[in-house]
């Protein structure tokens, strides 16, 4: 019985309408929030130019051959994570577990995200003031604004609108997906062209790219910096998630292999390129150079907005932040979706619905509002955004990685470097030399690696508090024990 649903799943089993949709799937998967304020404020602080030029020599080391043997799993087994890498080996099937438990960790926090973005979209359009402790603010009101919103209930409405859209996109299977991406692809390509040419017509644009890319030619020897890339190459490409190998999995049985991967990885790289010229150009501009991450894109920025046409500008960027948001959160999403459909042969009707529910449960608590005191009593802190900051960093930079060093181990050892070559060869429009399975098999390994060694180091030192201790911990667990919980369960595939 089990081996017939097997065969019959393999029969249903949906495909890309078309090769563009599957390109521009992937490219919105690798495109989220940190484009805009990730990629820009880690090239400013480690060193502008050669943070650039080694992010690309670890694009084409790392980056690239970790996309293109996600895509060779999924199209290769066609299978999600999880049950693409149990044919490989036993224990791979737990190891795809323990990707997607993370990826429903990572989901649950970056929608929330998307949430924050999506409130401050309709803030910014209607000019409407957002009352609480620190009075009626206005979007470019901040830091007032920031914090009335993270202890207001609002941050909870937002995340509901999210996950509303998230769901009805998944609902459609990838014929969803790809109607969407269709449509978001332009769009914010448009959106941030439009930016990047407001940025450079301001007076202090040259201000602002110095900022942005002024070389600091001694950073080439700072260790933190190439581990930095490799993380953030993982986390911008998507890599380490399960998504590329369950939209792989959908391809055509020859579908294309080699040129999806590099073409979908350069659009990426090239988008937050032209955010970062944006971004840095209008923060110049409005006097906010120096800041990053949630702080920047949440305050910084928009407290310089209170120039002419501030509320209009400051709308566009966060519905391209919800554009962005959403396209990313669909493919994590359809990551476990997939994997659940395969293992447990549920229709997808009833695996979105499961899911989604569950993810937007795990999303509650990030958005606590209320006010409480830190672990270390460090003064008061917003739990919602407290917990955020935390599970972020270790389920970016540990998670993603070490997931991501098993998979090419699995794929490039146990499965063989030659036959990922072969694969890739067969479905692809131009041919990989034959030295290529040692880049799958010794330099991406071994950079992935040095990457996580840097990272575990900077880690132990940035511990400052209880949370910050046990966190790592509490993350641990919980990706081991659910990882287990489901690799144990009987399914059909």
């Amino acid at each position: 019985m089990g081996e017939e649903t097997s065969v019959e799943l393999e029969v249903a089993r949906e495909t890309w309408v078309t090769r563009m949709g599957f390109v521009f799937a992937v490219w919105g998967s690798m495109t989220g929030l940190g484009n805009v304020w990730n990629w820009p404020f880690k090239v400013s602080v480690l060193g502008g130019g050669p943070f650039v030029l080694i992010y690309l020599i670890m694009l084409l080391l790392v980056g690239i051959p970790v996309v293109l043997t996600e895509f060779v799993l999924g199209s290769t087994f066609r299978r999600g994570f999880p049950g693409a890498l149990k044919r490989i080996h036993p224990l791979g099937e737990f190891l795809g577990w323990f990707c997607l438990v993370n990826t429903a960790i990572l989901t649950a926090f970056y929608t929330v995200l998307i949430g924050y973005a999506a409130v401050y979209a309709g803030y910014a359009i209607t000019g409407l003031p957002l009352d609480g402790v620190m009075g009626p603010s206005t979007f470019t009101d901040q830091p007032g604004f920031f914090v009335n919103m993270l202890m207001s209930p609002i941050v909870l409405v937002g995340l509901i609108v999210v996950w509303l859209v998230v769901f009805i996109i998944d609902y459609f299977g990838t014929r969803g997906i790809e109607r969407s991406v269709m449509i978001l692809f332009p769009l914010m390509w448009i959106i941030i062209i439009f930016m990047a040419f407001w940025g450079l017509a301001q007076p202090n644009a040259y201000q602002g790219l110095d900022f942005y890319l002024n070389p600091d030619v001694e950073q080439f020897l700072n260790p933190n910096m190439w581990s930095t890339a490799v993380s953030l190459s993982f986390f911008k490409l998507s890599a380490g998630m399960g998504a590329l190998t369950a939209y792989a999995s959908y391809l055509p049985r020859r579908g294309e292999l080699t040129n999806s991967a590099v073409t979908t990885s350069l659009l990426d790289t090239t988008f937050a390129f032209t955010a970062g010229m944006a971004v840095f150009t209008i923060a110049a501009t409005a006097g906010f150079l120096g800041g990053g991450g949630v702080g920047f894109a949440f305050v910084a920025w928009p407290g310089g907005m209170v120039i002419p046409g501030g509320n209009i500008l400051g709308f566009v960027f966060f519905l391209m932040m919800v554009f962005l948001g959403v396209t990313s959160a669909i493919s994590l999403v359809e990551a476990i979706v997939t994997a659940v459909m395969d293992k447990f042969g549920w229709p997808r009707s009833k695996a979105v619905i499961v899911i989604t529910l569950i993810l937007f449960l795990g999303g509650v608590p990030f958005t606590l509002w209320m006010e409480l005191p830190d672990p270390m009593g460090a003064g008061d802190v917003v739990w919602g955004l407290y917990l955020l900051d935390i599970f972020d960093y270790y389920v970016e930079n540990f998670g993603l990685v070490l997931v991501t060093l098993f998979m090419m181990i699995i794929m490039a050892w146990v499965w063989g470097g030659a036959k990922i070559l072969d694969a890739a060869n067969e479905a692809g429009d131009f041919k990989l030399p034959s030295w290529y399975k040692w880049v799958v098999k010794v330099i991406s390994p071994v950079g992935i690696i040095i990457a996580l060694a840097f990272i575990i180091i900077n880690g132990f030192y940035a511990v400052g508090s209880i949370m910050e201790f046990t966190a790592p911990l509490i993350w641990i667990a919980i990706c081991i024990v659910f990882a287990a919980i489901l690799w144990r369960m009987k399914g059909v595939d």
